[in-house]
């Protein structure tokens, strides 16, 4: 990471901080970056399983021709401070950032030390989120577009690409196996995130053709490739022959398939609600879930985080919660048995309107939202002794 970012060609210091090196544009050897930012996670007692952020920034070539260093060293100090701004502050800690003009499009590399300079280690809960929210916030400074409108742009049918691809492997896969599947489209080229329960069910994925711009499963087209329906997606690729009519009817039910979910009031009650397929698919894809996330090693040194991390069960159960809070009324009552209300609703899945559906959605990814915020780890506060 540290030696290709120094050492590629025509690569330009811009900012060193809390590092000892050569005079500004020049930079220094990469071993004695690396050396000094190890020194310094050695001497913390901290250890973390990815000890290094590494940023890249890289601004519209068409706005950046006629830059100068000094102008680099200002956006760079830009991109410090609206990192900042989304809880990833590097502000106190080991950094080197690099220019590259190699690729024809210039752009910054950034490398921080996640210990930084009191020996405290630097979250990186939902990084990729916070990192992408800061280069939005960085663009809209400048009047430039952001990231995604950049994307459309330029390819609009990326979801059709990867769903193509995803049938061809399907297709050609003799027995389904979801983890041989994910292997598979890796070897084309994909990066995936899959997110597995407590017992070993694979509940969530997404997918993309590079770590920056990454799509859940259950945003893609016809939703058939979700955790919960690939399996029957291979099964109809390999099996075209018309179904009987018991079988037909068995497939309509499938489809109305509705799964039970349990959750505590805020009066301390255990209560229940029955929600589709479908939006169980979206919560399982849109939850945080911190176990699965965040490094286990930098909550476990003294003391300073609250509870154990949150496993995917209670991620769920919250989001469960909130999304009742959301999508069932207050004038409407419990929403456990009697099919009546948003219960009964939900049970007609099928037949609801699509802008209907669409609002549940809506509701079902907020209420994911919420819940992963609310299962973040939080840090303990410590106790003063009181002064006389």
């Amino acid at each position: 990471m540290i030696n290709y970012a120094m050492n590629k060609e025509e690569a330009q210091l811009v900012k060193m901080q809390f590092l000892d090196g050569t005079s500004f544009g020049s930079p220094p050897d990469h071993n004695s970056v690396y050396e000094q930012m190890r020194l310094q996670q050695e001497t913390s007692n901290k250890k973390c399983k990815k000890p290094f952020f590494r940023i890249e920034v890289c601004p519209p070539t068409e706005k950046t021709k006629d830059w100068t260093l000094a102008n680099w060293q200002n956006f760079c100090d830009e991109a410090l401070e609206e990192l900042a701004k989304q809880n990833i502050d590097l502000r106190n800690t080991q950094i080197i950032c690099l220019l590259h003009l190699d690729s024809g499009k210039p752009h910054l590399h950034i490398i921080a030390n996640r210990i930084d300079m009191n020996g405290r280690i630097i979250n990186d809960w939902q990084c990729q989120n916070r990192g992408r929210s800061a280069a939005d916030s960085i663009a809209r400074n400048h009047g430039w577009k952001i990231a995604s409108q950049i994307r459309d742009a330029i390819n609009p049918d990326i979801k059709t690409i990867i769903r193509q691809d995803a049938m061809s492997v399907l297709d050609g896969m003799e027995v389904f196996d979801i983890r041989k599947f994910f292997d598979a489209m890796r070897e084309r080229g994909y990066f995936i995130n899959d997110k597995w329960s407590s017992e070993g069910k694979c509940v969530g994925y997404s997918i993309g053709k590079n770590e920056e711009e990454m799509f859940k499963s259950s945003s893609l087209a016809g939703r058939d490739l979700v955790p919960s329906r690939i399996g029957d997606t291979w099964h109809k690729l390999h099996n075209p022959e018309p179904l009987s009519e018991l079988a037909n009817a068995h497939e309509q039910e499938n489809l109305q398939e509705m799964v039970p979910h349990e959750y505590t009031t805020d009066d301390g009650y255990y209560s229940s609600i029955s929600i589709p397929k479908d939006l169980e698919d979206v919560l399982n894809d849109e939850i945080k879930v911190p176990c699965e996330i965040f490094d286990d090693n930098d909550l476990s040194r003294d003391e300073e985080w609250e509870d154990e991390l949150a496993d995917h069960e209670m991620v769920m159960t919250k989001a469960i919660k909130a999304f009742v809070a959301l999508a069932v009324p207050s004038d409407m009552g419990s929403t456990s048995g009697g099919g009546g209300g948003v219960q009964g609703e939900l049970s007609r899945w099928d037949g609801l309107p699509s802008e209907r559906k669409d609002e549940y959605i809506d509701w079902a990814r907020r209420a994911a939202r919420d819940a992963s915020t609310a299962c973040e780890p939080k840090k303990k506060r410590r106790a003063h002794a009181n002064r006389r």
